[in-house]
């Protein structure tokens, strides 16, 4: 069920167990389950040095036309995160 597999990405972040966190919201975004906030939880499980393909993909939902608010504002954060590691 997405909202246990999410909330186990949760718990599983909440131990310092990222990797394995990964795993699961990578997987929600393969099956294009709760998306936005997907790469939004996933750019949290790492800090970045170097340009992720993961940016390109949150930009392409990002374009989106029937992207709702709340979904773009979960995008815009996984950008922001991404980009402000970058500095």
């Amino acid at each position: 069920h997405p909202k246990v597999r999410a909330g186990l990405a949760g718990a599983l972040s909440g131990l310092g167990r990222m990797d394995e966190a990964a795993d699961y919201l990578k997987e929600a975004i393969d099956r294009r389950i709760g998306v936005p906030a997907a790469y939004n939880d996933l750019v949290q499980t790492r800090k970045f040095t170097e340009e992720p393909e993961e940016l390109q993909s949150i930009l392409r939902e990002l374009g989106n036309p029937k992207l709702g608010s709340e979904a773009a504002q979960q995008l815009h954060l996984a950008a922001g995160k991404v980009l402000n590691d970058l500095k």
